[in-house]
């Protein structure tokens, strides 16, 4: 395989990890509202604090994925 050919082909595994993680993250903050929501103390559910790092995490992760994908789809392009 040649090296524009990895390029793509990490770029797609980049674009799809990117996806994943966008969809994890909101998966992870839906359920953990809807834990608070069941809570008898709704303080920290009005307030939103404390802010749950997990989902936040995944969404910077899922950036993170995408922008080097760009990258890798665009040098892949350009060494064709």
């Amino acid at each position: 395989m040649s090296t524009s050919g990895w390029l793509f082909t990490l770029g797609i595994l980049f674009v799809l990890i990117g996806i994943g993680l966008f969809i994890w993250s909101k998966v992870e903050a839906r359920s953990y509202i809807f834990s608070l929501v069941k809570r008898r103390d709704l303080r920290e559910f009005m307030e939103r604090t404390p802010t749950p790092p997990e989902p936040v995490a995944l969404r910077n992760g899922g950036i993170i994925s995408l922008v080097i994908s760009l990258w890798l789809l665009l040098a892949g392009f350009f060494f064709l």
